[in-house]
Formats: structure tokens, sequence, C-alpha cells
């Protein structure tokens, strides 16, 4: 695992999770893996609330999350990343998670 890369507890396992911001192309870029080492997620990815990609200095990784997951990463100032090649799909299952709606897709 990279130095960086931030051990997040789920229910029954974890995993390991590493973000960084290329600023000059104006991206995030994270990496999630499970406990054996298996790349899970590696892309660039979007905030869940539409607002400004994370500067690099905010991307601190919350290791005890209630809602991390092996698709999503959430920031210790409550901002949740998603993948972008799965934004549409994750951003529904995140709103009911948030209560946000009453079914999970």
């Amino acid at each position: 695992m990279p130095a960086d890369a931030v051990f997040v507890f789920g229910a029954k396992i974890g995993w390991w999770q590493q973000c960084i911001a290329a600023d000059v192309e104006q991206r995030v870029h994270c990496r999630i893996w499970n406990g054996a080492g298996l790349v899970l997620l590696d892309e660039d990815i979007l905030p869940y609330d539409g607002g400004p990609l994370p500067k690099a200095v905010e991307l601190q990784i919350d290791p005890e999350s209630t809602f991390s997951g092996p698709d999503r990463i959430i920031l210790v100032n409550k901002r949740y990343l998603l993948p972008k090649s799965r934004f549409e799909e994750l951003k529904k299952f995140v709103n009911w998670l948030e209560g946000k709606s009453d079914r999970p897709r």
C-alpha cells in the first residue's frame, strides 16, 4: 500500500483508500483496495454534494465514518466522493444513506 493510504473500517471488513489532487488538471484521483491489496477503485471522482473538487489539503479520509464503503470515500469534513463512472447510481444510494430517499436505488 502507498504510505499515504488510509485504512477505513467497515462493519465487518475494511478498505485502504487514497486520494490525490492534481490541481494543474483540476481533478482528484482516488484508489480503494481491499485488505488483500486487490484494487476495487482507481479513477477520478466527483463530490456527491455537487460542490467544487476538494483541494489537496481537504483530502483527509475519515477512517471511522459510518457509511464508508468499497465504492465511496468520505472525508473528515463529511463530504462524500464518488467515482465518475458510477456517480449517478451511487448518488441515489448516498441519498438513501442520508435519509433523502426511501429507496437505495
